[in-house]
């Protein structure tokens, strides 16, 4: 059976999740991280953050790929809760589309 820590526990209660949903789909929870390293630094200035482990993996392929003369970046799938939850319809209606924002996110 899996197991749960308090502040989770109490994370769903506020958000109206029932237990038994999560339980029903196997949702595990995940400690967050305590140790992180620079992966990157964009242009913006904004740093990526990661896993060591992920952090070197990272290196090494940006590495390899820039020898393909391929240029990758790290780029930030942050979406806000409202954004998270807004029907498609809605997102049609404000004029954003999935392959706009697709677009927004590789800029």
């Amino acid at each position: 059976m899996m197991c749960y820590t308090p502040a989770a526990l109490r994370m769903l209660d506020y958000l109206g999740i029932s237990l038994h949903s999560v339980i029903d789909r196997n949702l595990q929870e995940f400690v967050e991280a305590k140790v992180l390293e620079l992966a990157e630094v964009d242009a913006s200035a904004r740093e990526h953050l990661l896993l060591p482990i992920a952090a070197q993996a990272w290196r090494q392929l940006k590495t390899s790929a820039s020898r393909l003369g391929v240029d990758i970046y790290i780029v930030s799938a942050f979406r806000s809760l409202t954004r998270s939850t807004m029907p498609p319809a809605t997102r049609m209606s404000l004029g954003i589309g999935d392959l706009d924002l697709a677009n927004i996110r590789l800029m």
